[in-house]
């Protein structure tokens, strides 16, 4: 009988056995789940520099053989643009996703030279505010960054004051973890603009025959710098016909950089040849001051003239040799 009652006992231990296992898989329990996403930087993909904005062209960007020309005494509206990547989300209006901000600087600079440079308008145009930004996908975005370049900023063609100089735009996108990513150097040339404000008349007024005039009677020509590479101007003219009689000589016109009347001997008679005045005007780089210079004027009648004399002056702009 013993074998027949462990038999019975090991069969009851096994059966508690497998209600307990089967107890126990049988539990559901709750389990709480953890994990860290690590920060990305934000990523400059792309950058176009051109005169569109949101174009996303290489109008200007390396390896293109057009400058970029600014516009006579004024500025000229170029827009730099690409796109930007987050891989933590941009949102759906990048400011709700992890991307705070978008800053652009163009400058000059050397080949290989950092981007370190104080704003100014010569060679240093840093934005103030954010660029402006359009949804593209859920990490990335387009953006569109505004420059006024201003006719005066440094030539950089050949020829040009800083021949061996680059423009760079250079884009740098900071993310909600002041994470940034900057983009790469792209570069661009700025050509060089000849241009002068050269005002359209010279009125010496009412005079009597056998009159000269003097330093209180001449007439100033204030000429403006509207470029940005040094220039001069070269003068050149013919007689004055009178209405009534007679001509005066190109000659008896006479001019001068300096305040004189027309017996001074710095006064040069004006004539059918261009003469240079070497008057160099150079680059304007006082932001809040244009660059001008004055040539005078004289004129001398002769004894036998009547009516209202006219005739013409040619005052031409010239760059002045590197």
């Amino acid at each position: 009988m013993l074998p027949i009652v462990l038999s019975a006992v090991l069969l009851v231990i096994a059966g508690i056995t497998f209600f307990i296992l089967t107890q126990t898989r049988s539990q559901a329990d709750s389990i709480f789940t953890n994990a860290n996403v690590t920060n990305a930087a934000p990523v400059v993909d792309s950058i176009f520099v051109n005169e569109v904005a949101n174009q996303r062209v290489a109008q200007y960007n390396d390896g293109s053989v057009t400058p970029i020309i600014p516009t006579a005494g004024g500025t000229k509206t170029i827009y730099v643009n690409g796109v930007i990547s987050d891989a933590n989300g941009v949102g759906s209006n990048y400011q709700s996703g992890n991307l705070k901000d978008v800053r652009l600087k163009f400058f000059r600079a050397k080949e290989g030279t950092g981007h370190l440079c104080s704003p100014d308008r010569n060679d240093c145009y840093v934005s103030q505010v954010s660029c402006m930004i359009t949804p593209k996908d859920e990490t990335s975005v387009y953006y569109s960054c505004e420059i006024p370049l201003h006719y005066f900023a440094d030539s950089t063609v050949s020829g040009g004051t800083y021949p061996s100089d680059k423009w760079v735009a250079r884009i740098t996108a900071t993310d909600d973890s002041d994470a940034t990513g900057m983009s790469n150097v792209n570069t661009v040339e700025v050509a060089s603009v000849l241009a002068l404000s050269i005002p359209p008349s010279i009125n010496y007024g009412t005079l009597v025959r056998a009159q000269s005039t003097t330093s209180d009677n001449n007439v100033e020509m204030v000429i403006t710098q509207l470029g940005n590479v040094e220039a001069d101007v070269e003068i050149s003219g013919g007689d004055m016909t009178c209405s009534i009689f007679g001509t005066i000589p190109a000659a008896n016109q006479k001019w001068s950089k300096t305040d004189v009347g027309a017996a001074d001997l710095t006064s040069s008679g004006i004539s059918g040849s261009a003469s240079a005045t070497s008057l160099g005007l150079t680059r304007r780089t006082d932001e809040t001051m244009a660059l001008t210079k004055s040539l005078f004027f004289n004129l001398v009648m002769p004894a036998a003239v009547s009516g209202t004399c006219s005739g013409t002056v040619n005052i031409t702009a010239i760059p002045v040799a590197m």
